[in-house]
């Protein structure tokens, strides 16, 4: 049996992933949005957990009542609860422990100058879903120079209010874009 705790996080689209938390949590779209990937991924993975214990659990009672009845009835077989839905759902790696922090990471620019990186969350993706119609992954993935500078500038722009989109572009020469492009990706996981 695949637990929804072992598939949930990892093959949902982003928008299923946050519809999942809010129906778990009550938590508002806005608080999820502005969570980082590594938060996101770990608040669902272990929300998909609970869920998936609490629906074993539930499926396992019901079983072993009916097995009960059957033994009453003269079912003379040795069966277990665990002979009808495998193994109870096993929390994955990334939710066991302490909540994974998303880290700053600094990244330095063509001009010498090291600059921090803010995590990617949600309100980034979403930014650019919006300025580019499409989704998410399919952008990440079109590795379109323009979404990789408008995503750095996203990152940068926190902590760095006076730098443009179109100053990043400058800031990052053909010498460094692949720096710049491992950054995002480890970002993105």
């Amino acid at each position: 049996m695949t637990s929804r705790a072992q598939t949930h996080s990892k093959s949902q689209p982003l928008s299923e992933t946050v519809g999942f938390i809010v129906s778990r949590t009550g938590w508002t779209v806005e608080y999820i949005y502005s969570l980082s990937i590594a938060r996101l991924r770990w608040a669902a993975g272990e929300l998909a957990y609970q869920k998936a214990v609490a629906d074993y659990e539930a499926a396992a009672h019901t079983i072993a009542i009916q097995l009960a009845l059957a033994r009453l009835g003269g079912d003379k077989k040795q069966r277990s609860v665990k002979d009808f839905l495998g193994e109870a759902p096993k929390h994955e790696d990334y939710a066991k422990g302490e909540l994974p922090m998303a880290e700053n990471r600094s990244i330095t620019l063509s001009n010498g100058t090291p600059y921090l990186m803010r995590p990617l969350n949600l309100n980034m993706m979403a930014a650019v879903e919006e300025k580019f119609g499409e989704a998410f992954p399919k952008l990440l993935a079109s590795n379109r120079m323009a979404v990789i500078r408008h995503l750095l500038y996203l990152m940068l722009h926190e902590d760095n209010p006076s730098l443009t989109e179109d100053r990043v572009g400058q800031l990052v020469t053909i010498d460094i874009i692949g720096k710049v492009a491992e950054e995002i990706t480890a970002q993105v996981g």
